[in-house]
């Protein structure tokens, strides 16, 4: 779901020094076809195997249709053998995703969420290459640099008042802020506690599942001065603090950057509360 260069770990157990992993990357293609009746068209393979959600959300699905595009894709698909997020037939949440993804003037006011790939839980990963970003273990006193690549024209969409929210999620595995801590940070700037809503992970029954794995995560509402830009963007999380009696590993597990939009200036989700 996300293109980009690479991503600098110093995790131990990949090894010291910078790690650069290639994701997707079609600007060979595109310099290739150039002049062409050639047509580049751009897939992903959909699985999550989150507990929440086995597929990527609309709002996924959206940002890397923006992505492809921004890159010069001239479609967009699911390079999958079958797509049914719900089964079949399609639902309404469906056709509703579908509708967006030949319409790039359409998908750029779109709400997106922007995901780092992940090794999904289960069989596979987010990239059907195997390659992921995440989890990565956190060493403390190290920080680990995550990279997301936008395509929203923000300072835009606020100047006409069709900004909802803009959030930063991140997800810590084995993580316990009672006895660790850790430092956030976004396009070099400190997060503020202040901005963050955590979410205690050790133990949270579902409705068919228990969630895993155990840790903590943090959910920043991001103020317009912090709004992501366009183009590459660094989250960058430290670990300043960690009990070392509990030996398992403090991972970096997902990071997400969630972009909501209004659909019209003062038109609100829900119009009144009750």
């Amino acid at each position: 779901f996300q293109a980009e260069d690479g991503i600098r770990d110093r995790s131990p157990s990949r090894g010291l020094g910078d790690v650069y992993k290639r994701q997707l990357d079609i600007r060979a293609a595109v310099k290739l076809t150039q002049g062409t009746e050639c047509r580049i068209l751009t897939g992903i393979a959909s699985h999550l195997g989150r507990q929440l959600d086995s597929i990527a959300t609309p709002e996924m699905t959206w940002a890397a249709a923006a992505l492809a595009y921004e890159l010069g894709s001239d479609g967009f698909g699911f390079a999958s053998g079958m797509w049914a997020p719900h089964g079949w037939p399609w639902k309404a949440e469906d056709y509703s995703t579908l509708r967006l993804l030949g319409h790039p003037d359409m998908l750029a006011k779109a709400n997106k969420t922007y995901f780092a790939p992940s090794q999904s839980r289960g069989e596979g990963t987010t990239l059907r290459d195997g390659r992921t970003l995440l989890p990565i273990e956190l060493v403390e006193g190290k920080a680990v640099t995550i990279p997301l690549r936008v395509v929203d024209d923000l300072e835009r969409w606020s100047r006409l008042g069709r900004i909802h929210s803009v959030r930063l999620f991140v997800r810590l595995a084995n993580f316990c802020p009672s006895i660790d801590a850790a430092e956030f940070s976004f396009n070099g700037k400190k997060l503020p506690e202040s901005l963050g809503r955590g979410s205690d992970m050790h133990f949270r029954v579902l409705e068919e599942a228990i969630l895993g794995p155990y840790g903590y995560a943090v959910d920043f509402a991001l103020p317009e001065e912090l709004y992501p830009k366009h183009g590459r963007n660094e989250v960058s999380v430290t670990l300043t603090r960690h009990e070392a009696r509990l030996h398992a590993p403090r991972n970096l597990y997902d990071v997400a950057l969630l972009i909501e939009y209004l659909p019209h200036r003062n038109f609100p989700p829900v119009a009144v509360p009750f």
